[in-house]
């Protein structure tokens, strides 16, 4: 399975873009309620109500973001990649605001209100974002193979998501504060955005289509092809239809042999008769 989607480049490729941000956006949703318990003063709100409503509102604000990014790029008419790399941009906003807290007093998460505002932000982006990152690579899937691809796919997502806090961890035991360390999924969301500005999608569909006619054309020259770890061979119908025809005669025959010869002989008397 990893063998068959490696060689399919552009899917391979696609796979590392989401490994890079992916693993960015975890980090951000990971330490959103550390970040909040230890760095930011709520004031007159109660800090478990705070960190309850941070929770709350990002989820219920990934279904609104994911309704209205799907009217904007049908009245835009963005293609896919646009509206991927639109939702990167909000979700990098979050650590952007955060590492500005570092030179800015008043502002940069250090009241409880703009940890709930930035979560809000952040909830109706993470949602589209989900959602074009997996349509973006349906479009590199060679047709029946969707399972093992995907299957991958969500291997690199959990996979990604011990190597962020990770990271985190030694940055904030090195400065004595979180905040330093929302450099780390900042940068990985912006190398994620250049890297799939510069990926060619028409391209990658092009690949993939015509992966899929040499495996057609291997069908109809050798009678079978490997497709991941299984082995596809075509039915010969031809042949099939001469075996049913030849079985249906030789049962026929069977039931003519097998006529009782009393009745035979019961017939030839009131022929007689």
């Amino acid at each position: 399975m990893v063998r068959d989607v490696c060689k399919a480049r552009s899917a391979a490729q696609y796979l590392v873009i989401w490994f890079v941000f992916s693993d960015g956006v975890g980090v951000c949703g990971t330490i959103a309620v550390l970040f909040a318990d230890a760095e930011v003063e709520w004031g007159c709100i109660p800090k478990g109500i705070g960190l309850w409503a941070m929770t709350t509102s990002s989820s219920l604000c990934a279904g609104v973001g994911s309704n209205l990014a799907t009217r904007v790029q049908t009245t835009l008419k963005w293609e896919t990649k646009t509206m991927l790399i639109v939702t990167l941009c909000v979700l990098m906003f979050p650590p952007f605001w955060g590492l500005m807290g570092t030179w800015m007093p008043g502002y940069g998460f250090k009241h409880g209100w703009e940890m709930i505002v930035i979560a809000c932000i952040f909830g109706a982006a993470l949602g589209p974002m989900q959602g074009y990152s997996r349509v973006l690579f349906g479009l590199l899937i060679p047709e029946g193979q969707e399972a093992s691809y995907f299957a991958i796919y969500q291997v690199t997502d959990k996979g990604s998501s011990f190597a962020g806090p990770l990271i985190v961890s030694v940055i904030t035991q090195s400065a004595g504060s979180m905040r330093p360390a929302l450099a780390y999924p900042l940068a990985l969301v912006v190398l994620a955005i250049i890297i799939l500005a510069m990926f060619d999608v028409d391209k990658a569909v092009e690949d993939k289509r015509l992966r899929e006619e040499k495996d057609r054309v291997s069908i109809m020259l050798n009678g079978s092809y490997t497709s991941g770890d299984t082995v596809v061979v075509p039915v010969d119908t031809t042949n099939r239809m001469v075996e049913m025809n030849s079985s249906q005669d030789n049962a026929v025959e069977r039931s003519q042999s097998t006529v009782p010869t009393h009745g035979v002989a019961a017939v030839k008397e009131m022929g007689k008769i």
